[in-house]
């Protein structure tokens, strides 16, 4: 009878490892995991940027609650920023256009840049829209430390 008990012990033991080990490895293969906020600049306050936007993954934004988001980012002594500077057409071209004009085809101007630049730049050239990304999953998170800050900025002839 002591010989039946252990393996029933030894049974039960053995399928609630697999149990929670299969459940464990589903949750962290199938959970949204996000390490970049984009949005644009609301507020600075002392050393955290407060940002409206969307948290992104997997090439693709989502809104948690079905609106924009609204995060606390953090910034450290080792939060890098990079700086571009996007040259908005003048009226004579926008004329050849018809107004429009592709993102992606103006011409840009990328840099090193620090937290007092941006902070600059955030009180000369709003609105600052930017990418905020961490090191760890920030997915659902409202406030988390940025590694890496890159901010565009507007500039007209």
């Amino acid at each position: 009878m002591n010989g039946n008990i252990k393996y029933l012990i030894v049974g039960v033991v053995v399928v609630l490892v697999l149990v929670f080990g299969l459940g464990g490895f589903l949750f962290l293969k199938y959970r949204t995991t996000s390490n970049a906020f984009t949005g644009n600049l609301s507020d600075i306050k002392g050393n955290s940027i407060f940002v409206a936007g969307l948290f992104y993954t997997d090439k693709k934004s989502y809104l948690p609650e079905g609106k924009p988001t609204d995060v606390e980012v953090v910034i450290t002594s080792a939060t890098k920023f990079k700086r571009i500077v996007l040259h908005i057409p003048g009226e004579e071209e926008l004329k050849k256009t018809g107004g429009k004009f592709m993102v992606d085809d103006l011409k840009k101007d990328v840099s090193v840049s620090n937290f007092e630049t941006f902070k600059k730049d955030a009180k000369d050239s709003s609105p600052i829209s930017l990418e905020a990304v961490s090191s760890k999953n920030i997915w659902g998170k409202n406030k988390f430390e940025a590694k890496e800050i890159t901010y565009r900025l507007a500039v007209y002839p």
